[in-house]
């Protein structure tokens, strides 16, 4: 299934009555430098987002699902990020297990094959439901407060570090008239817990574009046609014509031979450099060959600095 991207430039605004709580022309070879690569400023980056784990005894699927949509919207405003959704990526793995873990690993992997930046896993950890109000009398004015603890973590997947782990608590409150012989327990409401965990959710993505200048950008030969070099990234990425990129062979795990252990994810020889010379489709590149050789499909792209700009 091709991957399907969403691009907007605004940011979202959340509002509701509510309470948040903390817890926490090919040139002669250029001077290159093996010092990490600066990451684009003005153009957003591939985010991965999985459906959210309900860890709650409210709201099951229903909640997962509203709750993806809701940082599906969230992300497509900001423009910090563009986001790919795990249904898009052309794998048939299995991320997440029956007890609702997902495989971290196994998801870089992928997310790394696809030129993607980051990994984002949304947690609903808890949901409450209480009343407070009047408990006499026969016209009874209560409140329901529905609260929500929500986690996300963000990865990057270059480094394969974990960036950002932050929970937020909410409160989506409604008043209600009861009569005399009316129910006072708390009933959950769908409604209510979505609110509560999107204000939740919100919290905590409004830190994302300030750990998104943590993150690299990297990209992906997609195709070479004899001479032309494509690019799955662009003009909303932020690539300009005339731009000189490093391109490595792809990226590759690293063993300890002694330990048997993964030490982490290394990019493979230095190829060479390439020239961007114009813009395909929403958001590809067209590139020629700068100086090195042997460049192929897949092979992994970074931004390119010289020696004495370091």
């Amino acid at each position: 299934m091709p991957i399907r991207m969403f691009f907007l430039l605004a940011l979202a605004s959340l509002g509701a009555c509510s309470s948040t709580e903390l817890n926490e022309n090919a040139d002669k070879p250029l001077s290159l430098s093996t010092a990490p690569a600066p990451s684009l400023s003005n153009g957003p980056k591939k985010l991965l987002v999985v459906q959210p784990v309900n860890l709650s005894s409210h709201g099951a699927q229903i909640l997962e699902k509203s709750t993806l949509l809701f940082i599906e919207s969230w992300i497509q405003l900001n423009g910090t990020f563009a986001y790919v959704p795990t249904d898009d990526l052309d794998t048939e793995e299995k991320f997440i297990g029956q007890d609702k873990v997902y495989d971290v690993d196994k998801l870089m992997d992928v997310a790394a094959d696809h030129g993607i930046s980051a990994l984002v896993v949304p947690e609903i950890e808890e949901i409450e439901v209480r009343n407070e109000g009047d408990t006499e009398g026969f016209f009874r004015n209560r409140t329901q407060i529905t609260s929500a603890r929500v986690r996300i973590r963000v990865y990057d997947v270059k480094t394969r570090k974990q960036i950002l782990s932050r929970r937020r608590t909410a409160k989506y409150t409604e008043g209600q008239t009861t009569f005399l012989g009316g129910k006072d327990e708390a009933q959950y409401v769908e409604s209510h817990g979505e609110e509560a965990v999107k204000l939740a959710m919100g919290e905590v993505l409004e830190l994302l574009p300030k750990y998104a200048k943590r993150i690299d950008w990297t990209g992906q030969i997609a195709r070479i046609d004899h001479s032309r070099i494509y690019l799955d990234s662009g003009r909303i990425t932020g690539l300009k014509i005339g731009q000189i990129l490093k391109v490595y062979a792809p990226l590759h795990r690293v063993p300890n031979e002694a330990t048997h252990e993964e030490l982490g994810i290394a990019r493979g020889p230095l190829r060479g450099t390439i020239k961007i010379t114009d813009f395909v489709g929403e958001d590809g590149a067209l590139a020629q060959i700068h100086s090195g050789n042997g460049f192929t499909a897949r092979d992994h792209v970074e931004m390119f600095l010289p020696r004495h700009l370091n």
